[in-house]
């Protein structure tokens, strides 16, 4: 790469940064109140929005047009990394909330746990709802990963070795939630907010690789959107259903191990061997 391709690889990533960060900075601080909750429901609905908006924005602006971006589905060949994107994050989800009923050492009962979700709903009933949500959220899956796995990896990766280039993105993607996670999301309020910053970058890292791992193998954003919307669904209702049944055991008290269980440490299970393959091997844009 030439020092001209250089100049304009870091123009687009500082576009497209801008454009990622200013609106959702704005959303989060001026947009949510003390509990984190959103003042609107555009703001709720639109915020995982704008990387992708900034991806075609700085596209347009840079004249790079769409080549490279990575929106073709491309199922042909790829249909056990679709599956791999439904089922990996709720069997993650899964062996982080039997974790914790291990750790908590309360007293459980499947049973009670099942009892006390959303009035008795069976365990695949709940499941199949997370799911129908996910389908239904899926556009704002999309709209993460086309900004940070079509666009923001892609560029870094001209700038640095991949796996170097995905731990910065994993980075900067855990920065652009900073102003929520210091308001108490994920981790609660009694953290103080540069822990809960800094476990989300974490997590954010940890699952760079396996959403870029799926983004490369399939050569669309698609997985990485699946993935991304059914591990939000999921983690919630998988959760609920394990924790809830172990009697002697408040988990709002300790917010942050769970969360930091859930979303840093269960994913290297996954991340440590994508990590490992040469991943760079493959560009998500070929």
């Amino acid at each position: 790469m030439t020092s001209e391709e250089k100049k304009l690889t870091v123009k687009r990533i500082l576009i497209f940064l801008v454009l990622s960060f200013v609106p959702v900075y704005l959303i989060s601080i001026f947009g949510t109140n003390k509990d984190c909750e959103f003042k609107t429901q555009f703001g709720r609905l639109s915020i995982m929005w704008y990387p992708a908006i900034a991806n075609f924005v700085t596209r347009a602006i840079t004249k790079e047009g769409l080549e490279d971006s990575c929106l073709r589905i491309k199922l042909k060949g790829h249909g056990r990394h679709y599956a791999m994107a439904i089922l990996l994050p709720m069997l993650l989800s899964a062996a982080a909330a039997v974790i914790e009923v291990i750790r908590t050492g309360g007293d459980y009962s499947f049973a009670r746990g099942i009892k006390q979700l959303d009035g008795g709903m069976s365990v695949m009933a709940n499941i199949l709802l997370c799911l129908t949500a996910a389908v239904y959220e899926l556009d704002r899956g999309f709209g993460e990963e086309f900004g940070w796995r079509a666009y923001l990896t892609p560029k870094m990766e001209k700038l640095m070795p991949s796996p170097l280039a995905i731990t910065v993105s994993g980075i900067i993607w855990g920065l652009w939630h900073a102003p929520l996670i210091a308001k108490g999301y994920n981790f609660g309020k009694e953290v103080h907010p540069a822990l809960g910053i800094a476990a989300m970058c974490l997590s954010c890292v940890v699952l760079s690789f396996i959403l870029t791992w799926l983004t490369k193998r399939t050569g669309s954003v698609y997985p990485a959107a699946i993935f991304h919307i059914v591990y939000d669904a999921m983690n919630t209702v998988i959760y609920a259903v394990i924790v809830s049944g172990a009697a002697d055991y408040d988990h709002t008290k300790d917010v942050f191990s769970n969360a930091f269980i859930f979303m840093c440490i269960v994913p290297l299970a996954a991340a440590v061997p994508m990590a490992v393959l040469d991943i760079s091997r493959r560009k998500c844009y070929n």
